[in-house]
This record gives structure tokens, C-alpha cells and sequence, in this order.
């Protein structure tokens, strides 16, 4: 029995080694073999994991060599710079699964090339004027394959001021550049700009004049010369059309300027501004024959606003919407009335119509002695006076000649008296004074 128990336990035994050596071999570790070609890359770049081979052991001491793939790594991040550990996961068989890990670095990405994408708009300059690529816009290939559009504010400029013999501007961003050419030329004008001179504003109705040999009907308007170089002076105006005119609507100048013996030519569009309006007088002929037509050319009106005076405005001109008055013509009569609106002003002034009769007296001239000094009881007859009626038709009658009097109606002066110093004719309700210096009589 005990023989059959040996035998048995030997049998068992042998069995049990024949079993274990036939059981497959299992995965007990796993090793990176060799890193990928690459370790270091770019933002935005993706991973590269060409070269990368990992080493699995397995349980009877053999070793096989497995390419890593994508879907075996993770941790790998390119958004943002930095050293990255990355973990590489193998799964056996079984369904156990090993882990390793690599390192690589991501740096920013690198410029590796620019060119100009929207090119500045100046490349003309004038030696010593500051280059303005502000405009510029250059497309930048990065070491990634990928591209930006940068601005004026990202790129750095070389020279940054004409210089002689320049030909060219270096546009640089970070370690990479492109050229740009450029040319230079002389200093000269080429236009000219129009202004309205500080202060002057083109109220609605303002009478606008100019004229380049008069400065105070030329002062409003300025021009000013535009040179290359971006650079303003002087500019002499040598024509304006219009240059007489009464702004009602908006007004377009059509002007020449001369910059350095070469005429240029601009315009300039006058808006008018309202004003408030004042007050007015009315300025008509004082005398209109019976049955005949009021000459408007003759009748005309000074505008006061708040800021500005329009003075002289014909009715005939017909231009400012005024509404007038006039008088009745077919019938004799004195002091007819003639009324101007405008708004809620208005003025007028008083016209005779076929009556004729005196307004005023009028000397020839100022200088009526040989000598003005009287004694008491003298009557200052003025020797050299030549003295005329002036009647509302503007027609002119002699009354006073050469010291006398040449009209019944006229009244010479009266007799001085110490203390007097001045002496009158007079004609009908009108009279003419003048001085006088009175003496005491001899004895």
C-alpha cells in the first residue's frame, strides 16, 4: 500500500512540473526602448512619435520591442510652454495594463519668415521726414506651418527716418525681417488747403467779398500749402469765384493759390449759419416822380444781427426773402411810407412823391472867410460861401453867392453882439450856422 502511495505522489509531482513549463509566459514590465526623434516643440505644434519604441518583458525572461502609438501616449499639451511629462501605456493580454513616462519640452513658436501682406501706402519721403509705415500690415510663417497677419504695433522699423542714400525700410519681427523699398524725393508742393480764417463764421445772409489788394475784405479766407513731406506754408491766393456775393444757400469757392511760382486749385463749400437778427434801417430815395416806378437798385438795407452787420443789400437783388412795402405812386403826396420786413423786424423810411421840396442846405466848401472877426454890431457875412438848397429830388439851387444872398427867401445873419460865436442863415425851415468871433467896436 505504502508502494502505491509513493508511486502516486511521484506521478502528482511530475505532473505539476509538466503543467507549470507548459503555461504561457506574461507581461511583467515595460521600459522605453527609444525616445522620439523629437523632444522639443512649439505651441500649437502636434505630437511627433516617430523613432519612439518601448521595451516589453515578459515573464520568461524575453523581451519584444513595440512601437508606441497615439493612442498609447497621454499628457501631451502644446497650448502652453513648458517641460510635459508624458505617460505611454501598454495593456498585455491579459488585460493588465503598464505605464512608463518621457519628457519633452514645448517652447513658444518660432517666426521663420515675413512678408509684407498689405504694403503702407506711403513710400515717397523727403529726406530728414519720418517714415509712417503705420499702415503696414506683414504675414509671419511660423516654425509650426502656421501663419498670422501682424500690424504696425507688433514689427520693428529700421530707419525710422529718411536719410540720404536710403532705399529701403527693414521691417523686423522678432528674429526675422523682410525690406521694403522706398524712394526719396525733393521737398514740393503739391496742393493747397482752404480754411476759414479763426473767428469768422458764415452767417446766413453775410455779404462775403474778396479781393487779394484788399486785406480787410480778404482776411476770412486762408489757404495753406501741402507739401510732400506732409508739412504745411504759406500760400499767396490769387483768385476767388465768387468773390462778391451774399450768402443765402450753401456756396462753393472755386480758389487758385500760388505755393513757390506754381498755381494749385481747391475748393471750399461756405454752409451758412443762422443769426439772430437785430434790427434794420431802410435807405430809399427821398423824392419819386408822380405815376413813375420805385427804383429798387436805389432802395437799400442794412441787416444788424448779433454777430455781424449786413450792410447795402439792394431790393433789386432779390435774394434775402424780404417782404416790402411800397408807396402809391398815381397820387401827389408827401412822406409816403416804405416798410422792409423780415422776420419779425422791420423798418422803414419816408418818400415824396411829386412834390418837390427842400431836405437840407449844403455849403460848396467848408472854407467861407478871409477872415471870421466881427466887431459889435457887424453883420459876419460870410464872403466866400457858396451856399445851395438841396430838395428831395437830389436836384441843387444856389441861394447864397459870394457873401450875399441870391434868394428873396433866404434871411441873412443879424448883427453880433459881444460874447457870440456863432452866426445863421436861414432858408425857409432850415438854416446854416457857422462860427464866428465877435470883437468889441472902436470907439
Amino acid at each position: 500500500m505504502k508502494k502505491y502511495i509513493v508511486v502516486l505522489m511521484i506521478a502528482v509531482a511530475l505532473l505539476a512540473v509538466l503543467l507549470v513549463g507548459c503555461a504561457p509566459e506574461g507581461v511583467t514590465a515595460v521600459s522605453i526602448h527609444s525616445l522620439p526623434e523629437r523632444s522639443v516643440y512649439h505651441t500649437g505644434e502636434d505630437l511627433d512619435l516617430t523613432g519612439c519604441v518601448l521595451t516589453v518583458v515578459y515573464s520568461g525572461g524575453t523581451a519584444q520591442q513595440v512601437p508606441v502609438t497615439a493612442d498609447m501616449v497621454s499628457g501631451f499639451d502644446s497650448a502652453t510652454v513648458g517641460k510635459k511629462t508624458l505617460t505611454v501605456t501598454y495593456t498585455a493580454e491579459e488585460g493588465r495594463t503598464f505605464t512608463t513616462t518621457m519628457v519633452v519640452e514645448i517652447r513658444p513658436r518660432k517666426a521663420i519668415s515675413i512678408e509684407v501682406h498689405t504694403a503702407p501706402a506711403r513710400t515717397q519721403y523727403v529726406e530728414g521726414q519720418p517714415i509712417d509705415f503705420s499702415d503696414i500690415e506683414v504675414t509671419v510663417l511660423y516654425s509650426d506651418g502656421t501663419s498670422s497677419v501682424r500690424n504696425a504695433s507688433s514689427l520693428v522699423f529700421s530707419p525710422t527716418v529718411a536719410t540720404a542714400g536710403t532705399q529701403s525700410v527693414t521691417v523686423r519681427y522678432e528674429d526675422v525681417s523682410c525690406s521694403v523699398p522706398i524712394t526719396l524725393v525733393e521737398r514740393k508742393a503739391e496742393g493747397v488747403s482752404l480754411s476759414l480764417a479763426e473767428g469768422w463764421v458764415p452767417y446766413l445772409y453775410r455779404h462775403v467779398q474778396y479781393n487779394a489788394d484788399y486785406t480787410l475784405l480778404s482776411n476770412w479766407l486762408v489757404a495753406d500749402a501741402l507739401y510732400n513731406d506732409a508739412t504745411t506754408g504759406a500760400a499767396r491766393i490769387t483768385d476767388v469765384s465768387p468773390a462778391d456775393f451774399w450768402l443765402v444757400e450753401a456756396t462753393t469757392l472755386s480758389v487758385t493759390a500760388e505755393v513757390d511760382g506754381e498755381e494749385f486749385r481747391a475748393t471750399l463749400t461756405l454752409t451758412p449759419v443762422e443769426d439772430e437778427l437785430l434790427s434794420m434801417n431802410v435807405h430809399a430815395p427821398l423824392y419819386v416822380e408822380q405815376g413813375s416806378a420805385i427804383d429798387l437798385s436805389a432802395v437799400t438795407v442794412d441787416l444788424t444781427f448779433a454777430h455781424f452787420t449786413a450792410e447795402g443789400y439792394s431790393l433789386d437783388l432779390d435774394l434775402i426773402p424780404l417782404s416790402v412795402s411800397l408807396p402809391n405812386t398815381a397820387t401827389a403826396a408827401l412822406s409816403q411810407p416804405l416798410t422792409v420786413q423780415l422776420g419779425a423786424v422791420s423798418a422803414g423810411t419816408l418818400v415824396d412823391v411829386g412834390i418837390e421840396r427842400v431836405v437840407a442846405l449844403e455849403a460848396e466848401s467848408e472854407d467861407i472867410f478871409d477872415n471870421n472877426v466881427f466887431a459889435v454890431g457887424e453883420v459876419p457875412y460870410p464872403e466866400k460861401l457858396m451856399l445851395y438848397a438841396v430838395y428831395n429830388s437830389g436836384r441843387k439851387e444856389l441861394i447864397w453867392r459870394m457873401g450875399r444872398p441870391i434868394s428873396a427867401e433866404v434871411i441873412p445873419p443879424e448883427e453880433v453882439v459881444l460874447g457870440q460865436t456863432t452866426a445863421t442863415i436861414t432858408y425857409g425851415e432850415f438854416t446854416y450856422t457857422y462860427a464866428i468871433e465877435v470883437i468889441p467896436a472902436e470907439e
